[in-house]
């Protein structure tokens, strides 16, 4: 299995600022997958309340008909287990 280091470190937060900076210019919504701790997720939410994150913190992958009525109340709480 291939380790890698978690989002919080300054390699991350440096790649996650880049991003934060296009997604400025083009006025488009960024999609962060992986997002597996409350850490993460407030490192994002500092950065740009507008960053979308996705990971095991909200939900464990689910059929098509789960994610669409998970979708249709407009957010999803974090889930403590990982």
């Amino acid at each position: 299995m291939i380790r890698r280091p978690p989002i919080s470190t300054p390699l991350y937060s440096s790649a996650a600022s880049d991003v934060y900076k296009r997604q400025d210019k083009l006025a488009v919504n960024v999609v962060v997958e992986g997002v597996e701790t409350r850490d993460q997720a407030s490192m994002l939410v500092r950065m740009d309340d507008r960053i979308i994150a996705q990971g095991f913190l909200y939900s464990r992958p689910v059929p098509r008909d789960v994610s669409d009525a998970q979708f249709a109340v407009g957010f999803i709480e974090p889930n403590e287990r990982p």
